[in-house]
């Protein structure tokens, strides 16, 4: 399904400010429901500060007042209904201004939950992510609120921050661009004073639709959208022959716990694998896609010598849209889910047998490639809709994302360029809920140098046999650095 050139804009209705969901909005919002919050995540990064931590907390909360008015969407809910229940419409935000700064500086402090604990970075995004969202209690300007700032306080002096939302309202890059904002407020004292903003018309940032967002409409979209919707369709023709990782378990135990495996490949290994790429037009994402791809082939071997369509499918490739965002829209504010997501495959038949491995990995990976090509040289790629194909539930899909490299978005030291910051952050970390996702979701990413490699999955696996299946991602991943082959 395509989106059309008519997105409605904000318009307001018995004090609530109201558009429908579009594009990743609507379809993340879509899948959330039918997977009891699959895509809910917990996001963010630890650090020291010389910040007090009584200045600390409420810096913060004066941030997120300033990310209210320049983000208001945070403090926005999702109804299928207008705010008059009587006329059905499309899935909708429902955002209430704030009237004055009171107000702002109450929904901020219910907004930010504080915990002051020894508990580490990964067992709080575990705890986390057992949250379902929207917020259902607790103070009353957030329940139905589908964002949640938490900051982590320890004696070690080394803290953390999170954000807790859902795919549907945010991608990694507008949490990113959140970081950013709030560690740029606490550190530097020349942005505006709170009560010089205009409150309760800060609903006019409110963000506008994809099609707007990306500099409106383009001609002949009707048949550039087909054509992405048949590359999706061609992808999972044959997704019923298929190949993934095993199971240990029929059913989920318990839902909506997941484990996870972080690997950190260090600065060495890791400038190896880039001069190896820099020889090639392939990308970090495309080499380790390839070599998820090739472990799980290499799994099935025999067989499927045996099989002319056995594939791998990869059926939720993440494209963000951040790169085709036009002014005004293109500020670090613009926060909402902007991205698309596509199938890919690879069948057994593409990959040279025969070859040395490193011939192989770079099969695979011309294979990715090549599919990649397709949506990143349609001009409408930034207008697909909220569903290009008829997604089938496929356990032996894959799922890989690259968060790219941390500093390129979120600078560690804080203010930007003091020889003394007063913040240095220092790691990130991530999780995501699932309750009926089969599939693991991998995410990489870098930061000062090293190469993160993160894995999340629910109970079907043994965690013994996801390390095995991440050792041997990784040990496909650095064929790439063969100088002999």
């Amino acid at each position: 399904m395509s989106l059309t050139a008519e997105e409605k804009p904000w318009t307001l209705h018995a004090g609530l400010y109201t558009r429908p969901l579009y594009g990743s909005e609507l379809s993340n919002h879509d899948f959330a429901e039918v997977s009891d919050g699959s895509n809910v995540f917990c996001m963010g990064v630890s650090f020291t500060c010389i910040i007090p931590q009584s200045q600390l907390v409420s810096s913060i909360h004066n941030a997120l007042c300033f990310m209210r008015f320049s983000s208001p969407l945070l403090a926005a809910t999702v109804d299928k209904h207008g705010p008059d229940p009587t006329v059905p419409m499309a899935k909708s935000w429902l955002y209430e201004p704030v009237c004055t700064l009171e107000d702002a500086k109450k929904w901020a402090e219910a907004s930010l939950t504080v915990h002051r604990t020894t508990m580490s970075d990964d067992d709080f995004v575990f705890s986390m992510n057992q949250v379902r969202l929207p917020y259902t209690n607790g103070d009353e300007l957030i329940i139905k609120q589908h964002f949640g700032c938490h900051l982590v306080l320890r004696p070690s002096g080394l803290h953390s921050i999170f954000f807790h939302t859902a795919h549907y309202l945010a991608d990694a890059f507008a949490i990113y661009n959140a970081l950013y904002r709030i560690f740029d407020f606490i550190t530097d004292d020349t942005h505006p004073s709170l009560d010089s903003l205009d409150w309760g018309q800060e609903w006019r940032n409110l963000p506008v639709g994809p099609v707007t967002a990306t500099g409106g409409p383009r001609d002949g979209w009707e048949a550039g959208v087909e054509a992405l919707n048949t590359a999706a369709r061609q992808a999972m023709e044959h997704q019923q022959h298929s190949k993934g990782l095993i199971p240990q378990r029929d059913q989920i135990l318990v839902r909506g716990i997941s484990a996870c495996i972080h690997r950190i490949l260090d600065a060495k290994m890791f400038k190896e694998i880039l001069d190896a790429l820099a020889l090639t037009d392939f990308t970090v994402t495309q080499l380790f896609e390839a070599a998820q791809i090739l472990t799980v082939l290499k799994a099935h071997h025999p067989e499927l010598l045996r099989e002319d369509k056995a594939n791998v499918i990869l059926d939720f490739t993440v494209i963000a849209y951040q790169r085709f965002l036009v002014l005004p829209y293109n500020a670090r504010s613009h926060h909402v889910s902007f991205a698309c997501t596509f199938p890919m495959v690879v069948y057994a038949s593409d990959v040279p047998w025969e070859a040395s491995p490193k011939a192989q990995l770079l099969a695979v990976m011309a294979k990715i490639k090549e599919q990649y090509s397709i949506r990143l040289s349609n001009k409408h790629l930034p207008h697909i809709g909220s569903s290009q194909y008829d997604s089938q539930d496929n356990p032996n899909a894959l799922a890989i994302t690259n968060l790219k490299k941390v500093e390129d978005s979120l600078p560690l030291n804080w203010p930007i360029g003091a020889q003394n910051p007063m913040v240095q952050i220092s790691d990130m970390s991530l999780g995501h809920r699932l309750t009926d996702f089969y599939r693991p979701l991998t995410h990489v990413w870098s930061l000062r140098s090293e190469l993160h490699l993160h894995l999340d999955f629910c109970d079907v696996y043994d965690k013994s046999y996801m390390e095995e299946f991440l050792d041997s991602t990784t040990a496909i991943a650095l064929w790439i650095t063969d100088r002999d082959a």
